[in-house]
């Protein structure tokens, strides 16, 4: 294969992450359907169930840190090399996610976990 088929065909990494970007706003649209629905079909009496409530909260978690994922990876497809992570992190929902634009911090998916369950649960 000759190296101009080659480049025709690769994708920057500007490309890449616009496009990952894409995929995750696509999948957070797709949870955040997922939640509706399920909400929809709770009786009351299951969303007085604690236990319920959690696992609710648990799917809206996972859908706002796919937000902050595909904001975060648009972000940094801008191509400029540096950006400015105050600003950045000012547009992102969840604390977890702007902690990965602290210099200082680091980052374990094992210890991360999901603020504990306090308050009501959004139900659409």
């Amino acid at each position: 294969m000759s190296e101009r088929v080659v480049q025709e065909n690769s994708a920057t990494r500007d490309d890449v992450l616009r496009r990952l970007s894409g995929q995750l706003d696509h999948l957070a649209a797709e949870v955040f359907r997922i939640e509706h629905a399920l909400g929809d079909g709770l009786a009351v009496s299951e969303l007085r169930d604690m236990a319920t409530v959690h696992r609710l909260q648990r799917l809206d978690y996972v859908r706002q840190s796919l937000e902050d994922a595909a904001l975060l990876s648009l972000f940094l497809s801008d191509g400029q090399g540096s950006m400015d992570a105050g600003s950045i992190a000012d547009r992102l929902r969840l604390e977890e996610t702007r902690q990965l634009l602290a210099p200082t911090t680091k980052y374990n998916t094992a210890q991360m976990q999901m603020p504990a369950a306090v308050g009501e649960v959004d139900l659409f």
